[in-house]
């Protein structure tokens, strides 16, 4: 199945459009939506979270892998902050932006060096 957990161990390049797409395909449209509804950023990542978790990753995929499970919805709340401070819902200033550039630098150079 196309949608099986995988922590990418190994392949940085999988590991780093897995998660941006993580970020940008799901937490983006979530916070845009969520906050429109709810219109509290903090009561919209929460929500984004919680929803994400339940349904995705315990629902559909099972929870086979809890640290991949995780780290996807750690990327998916990134991706919503950073949707909600580019748009003005907050004022959390770069520091979403840095924290998912810093998360997939490290992933990224821990599967390189896992290949050496």
């Amino acid at each position: 199945m196309i949608f099986e957990a995988d922590s990418f161990r190994g392949d940085w390049y999988g590991f780093l459009t897995n998660q941006a797409g993580h970020a940008y395909l799901v937490g983006f449209p979530a916070a845009w939506a969520t906050a429109h509804i709810v219109g509290n950023p903090i009561l919209a990542l929460c929500i984004i979270v919680a929803v994400y978790m339940a349904v995705w990753e315990v629902i559909a995929q099972h929870g086979d892998d809890w640290k991949d499970s995780a780290e996807d919805t750690l990327h998916v709340a990134l991706g919503s902050a950073v949707a909600l401070t580019m748009w003005g819902y907050t004022d959390w200033g770069l520091w979403p932006y840095l924290l998912q550039g810093l998360l997939l630098s490290a992933g990224v150079i821990a599967r390189k060096a896992s290949r050496e």
